[in-house]
């Protein structure tokens, strides 16, 4: 008998060790945590890469004056075919002499020629614009990240979104600083346009 007893006292004095030090180990974890958000407890955080590419003020700005540009480009395009249709009809056209359609058809060649090569230079220069436009913001990107993990000593921030379950299977939303990395991108927008 004497046996049990020194068993059950054994096992009670381990229970008893294992919830003063569990315990205590929370209140000294929660004390120094006092303060501090999910993210900087962690040392984790998560930022959605693709909020930041599109709510951002300088990637609103940037879409506004692509789709602006897309549209003159666009109506550029127009101008020139309907030109070049017009040249091609009246190359076309029977109540003509055949000399007047064969200098419709050079115009029509000369027009297309000269055309062309602009319109394909309007394309190609709007296509590096948004090269261009892609590269800055993802060193803006780049730069908020490192801003945000110096400032929080973060050793890892995610691109993902809180709840995507291609890439994160859950993460909990107190994890997910993107408010503030664009409210970060944003300032620095403001800077510089006031400059």
């Amino acid at each position: 008998m004497t046996h049990f007893f020194k068993e059950k006292k054994d096992l009670f004095f381990v229970f008893f060790l294992s919830i003063f030090f569990s315990t205590s180990f929370s209140l000294i974890l929660s004390h120094q945590a006092k303060g501090k958000k999910d993210f900087q407890k962690l040392g984790i955080a998560i930022v959605d890469g693709a909020r930041l590419k599109t709510e951002t003020l300088p990637c609103i700005r940037f879409q506004e004056i692509f789709q602006k540009e897309s549209k003159a480009l666009n109506a550029n395009i127009q101008k020139a075919k309907e030109s070049l249709e017009k040249l091609s009809e009246l190359a076309k056209d029977p109540k003509l002499s055949q000399a007047k359609r064969a200098e419709y058809r050079k115009k029509f060649h000369q027009e297309f020629a000269r055309i062309g090569p602009q319109i394909q230079k309007s394309k190609d220069e709007l296509k590096q614009k948004m090269i261009d436009f892609q590269e800055k913001i993802n060193l803006a990107v780049v730069d908020v990240t490192q801003s945000l993990s110096g400032k929080y000593q973060l050793r890892l921030i995610l691109n993902a979104k809180v709840m995507d379950k291609m890439s994160v299977f859950y993460a909990s939303p107190t994890l997910d600083i993107t408010d503030e990395a664009i409210e970060m991108v944003n300032k620095e927008f403001e800077k510089i346009r006031h400059e």
